[in-house]
């Protein structure tokens, strides 16, 4: 029995002859695979008449040693047949590129591959006070990149470094940009150093202490210095201490303790000047300075409201001892106003109520009163008097402290009326009635003993009366309209506060003296009685 003619194998190449092929019971036949290929059984008659199979397998070389890892298989014996799959595992610190972890032998008798590598970096970090110098949408974050940065200007980088790497562990290396350092640690006249400037840090915001020598002060006491955003150092001083004493200074009063107070330098010391003085310039303190001396302070006089208020602002509207420019040095109680105010004013107390009166009534011929409308009539009480603290001049017309009863206000030192008609300078027996008291008691003031009071108007007359000691001035004047008031100016004058509120006017001359030729009698009317009683008067001088 024989067998047909064979089949063919695929994938090999017949050694024998196609078209006389031995096919006895027995016969084998040859077959040599491709490359890559490898036989698989054999061609061999059997007794049945058939033909036993083989086939041309293909095979993969020897598993490959992949980088970064471990097999996890027999490499010795371990199939290569086309399809076979093999499992590596990558090294500790690796990851498999793709997750892919296992190789195949393909049909063309090659191994797929595998990459074991290092991790990718996330995305790449903001570096504080820097530039990027790349685009974040393409930048690449696989291990081993670089991106580069820049810092912002006042900044360095560390080390000079201005790039950061992905690096092992997928973490991005540093790349601080930091202030730059500074040099070596400066030295300092009269100063100890109180660190080793071999090992001291240099860095930005580092703070080195120093210490002055024994008999010197640290100005505004800094003993340390800091590095800057500059890189530069800060600075310090030390200064010599004073070696005096604290002075003292004339009208005023040390609020320390000499014995115990401290004489560093820059040391402040406080001083009050006495009362009725200010500090100059406001200044109240001393100072050790350089040179080891004392500054100096001076307490001059307070002639003005506005000085005592520059003292303390606290002070209210009170009585205060002022010395005016008029009366150099010598004091007078002033009532300071307005001391909450931006500008406070002077007055004079009173220690009695000086007051002045217009009456509304008029007696012409002295034959009956009636009623007048058409004159300023009222009656004032002062309680203080408004003065130029310069001068010390009276502001008549300041009704600041006065008290008006009816009518209106009267004038300071000024009497008025329309009551009676006095023809040529004769008193009539009804008037005048218009009066006004200037009352100085117990204040150390009085009004200018060399001021006069005429009189004016119509048809007026007047007469003063002033107390020997000066205090008192009664005015009582009149006319139809008229009266008397001051001949310039009101001045106030310094008098001795011993005075005798019982004291009495003066005499008759004194007060036809001041009243001047306002006061002078005429006999040109000898009929009337009041006239009479003043020609005589008048004649017997």
């Amino acid at each position: 029995m024989e067998c047909p003619a064979p089949l063919s194998v695929p994938n090999s190449q017949p050694q024998f002859d196609v078209n006389s092929p031995p096919n006895a019971i027995g016969s084998v036949l040859q077959y040599a695979c491709n490359n890559g290929s490898l036989p698989k059984g054999s061609v061999r008659c059997q007794v049945d008449g058939t033909w036993t199979q083989m086939s041309c397998i293909k095979y993969c070389l020897s598993p490959p040693v992949i980088p970064n890892s471990n097999q996890l298989f027999n490499a010795s014996t371990t199939p290569r047949s086309e399809g076979t799959s093999l499992q590596y595992e990558c090294h500790s610190g690796f990851v498999p590129q793709n997750n892919v972890t296992a190789i195949t032998c393909e049909n063309n008798s090659e191994w797929t591959n595998i990459v074991c590598k290092r991790p990718d970096c996330p995305s790449p970090p903001i570096i504080a006070n820097s530039n990027e110098l790349f685009n974040r949408s393409t930048v690449s974050t696989v291990y081993r990149a670089t991106l580069q940065y820049g810092c912002n200007t006042g900044f360095v980088a560390e080390n000079g470094v201005e790039n950061i790497t992905c690096d092992l562990g997928a973490s991005w290396t540093t790349m601080p940009c930091k202030r730059p350092d500074c040099p070596s640690p400066p030295s300092f006249t009269n100063s100890n150093k109180l660190f080793n400037p071999s090992t001291v840090s240099t860095a930005y915001g580092e703070t080195l202490q120093y210490e002055c020598r024994h008999g010197f002060a640290a100005t505004n006491g800094v003993t340390a210095i800091t590095c800057g955003v500059d890189a530069t150092w800060t600075s310090i001083d030390c200064k010599e201490n004073c070696t005096s004493p604290p002075p003292t200074f004339t009208n005023s009063d040390p609020l320390f303790d000499p014995l115990t107070t401290s004489t560093v330098y820059g040391t402040i010391l406080k001083y009050r000047c006495k009362p009725g003085f200010k500090p100059k310039n406001g200044i109240s303190s001393i100072t050790c300075q350089l040179g080891a001396t004392w500054t100096n302070i001076a307490c001059s006089l307070i002639r003005s409201c506005s000085e005592v208020k520059a003292c303390n602002n606290g002070y209210g509207d009170d009585d205060y001892w002022i010395y005016p420019p008029a009366y150099e040095n010598a004091k007078a109680r002033i009532f300071c106003h307005g001391m909450l105010t931006g500008l406070p004013t002077e007055f004079v107390s009173l220690v009695r109520v000086n007051d002045g009166k217009t009456p509304s009534k008029s007696n012409e011929n002295c034959r009956g009163e009636k009623l007048e409308t058409d004159i300023l009539y009222g009656e004032t009480n002062f309680h203080k008097i408004r003065v130029n603290i310069q001068n010390m001049e009276v502001n008549r017309t300041d009704s600041t402290y006065t008290k008006t009863y009816s009518g209106t206000v009267r004038p300071y030192g000024e009497a008025y009326d329309k009551y009676a008609s006095h023809t040529d300078g004769c008193k009539r027996f009804c008037g005048p009635v218009g009066y006004f008291h200037i009352n100085m008691d117990g204040i150390g003031l009085i009004v200018d003993r060399s001021l006069t009071f005429p009189v004016y108007g119509t048809n007026s007359w007047g007469e003063m009366n002033r107390y020997a000691n000066g205090t008192r001035i009664d005015l009582v004047c009149g006319g139809f309209p008229g009266g008397c008031r001051p001949k310039g100016p009101m001045m106030l004058r310094l008098e001795g506060l011993d005075t005798d509120s019982n004291s009495e006017p003066n005499s008759g001359n004194d007060t036809d003296a001041n009243m001047e030729d306002g006061g002078r009698c005429s006999c040109k009317q000898p009929s009337a009685r009041t006239c009479q009683a003043c020609c005589r008067k008048s004649c017997q001088r």
